[in-house]
């Protein structure tokens, strides 16, 4: 789709090269669309680059905090202090996850018999060195 509306934008500028002479009017119209929609195309592609949801997970002696960001949309903060938490789990499913070595990580704090959605982190990059961590720190306590 970017690429249709950047060609379009390009074609429209050649177009306003191309009759400059003969017709300044459409000339002048033509090269202020096209600037416009190559503009507004470059703008799209950085905002959807610079727009990506980003996940950070940071591991403390007293509590694990994970953030949510989003460009304009999402800032969302959690955190479980370690003396709730009563076992970590890593979990792994699927062709791309085992490749790619990422998964999910979910902190059983004995509240709920079911896997509690606030309680999970996903597309955690080494799930099991991460799991193993915590387990670590917990059994310092």
């Amino acid at each position: 789709m970017l690429g249709i509306v950047l060609v379009t934008g390009i074609i429209l500028l050649s177009g306003a090269a191309a009759i400059g002479q003969s017709n300044p009017w459409l000339s002048l119209s033509l090269l202020f669309i096209g600037i416009a929609i190559s503009y507004l195309a470059h703008h799209w592609f950085f905002h959807r680059i610079l727009g990506e949801a980003m996940e950070d997970i940071i591991i403390t002696n007293h509590r694990i905090v994970w953030m949510v960001e989003k460009l304009y949309q999402l800032d969302e903060q959690r955190q479980i202090p370690l003396d709730q938490i009563r076992g970590v789990e890593a979990v792994k499913t699927g062709f791309f996850q085992n490749f790619f070595g990422y998964g999910s990580i979910w902190f059983d704090t004995g509240g709920t018999t079911t896997k509690d959605e606030n309680a999970i982190i996903h597309q955690v990059p080494q799930p099991n060195v991460i799991a193993q961590d915590i387990n670590a720190l917990l059994e310092k306590q």
